[in-house]
């Protein structure tokens, strides 16, 4: 095992952490809503009445790339 791949197993997992990974390092990411399935770029996340919410600019919808 080589050090990146510990690093990358290494941190916190899941959706939200998922999201605010790909804010940071400015990745898409493939989300479904709606039964539609989207690429995304998220650009912001912020809490809005004790959920998390985020702004994304759509990038494709039903694999129309």
């Amino acid at each position: 095992m080589t050090s990146t791949e510990v690093q990358e197993s290494e941190g916190p997992s899941g959706p939200t952490a998922t999201v605010l990974e790909a804010i940071v390092r400015m990745r898409c990411i493939s989300a479904t809503y709606n039964r539609k399935r989207m690429i995304l770029a998220p650009h912001i996340a912020y809490l809005r009445g004790g959920g998390l919410y985020v702004d994304a600019l759509v990038v494709s919808r039903e694999n129309m790339l």
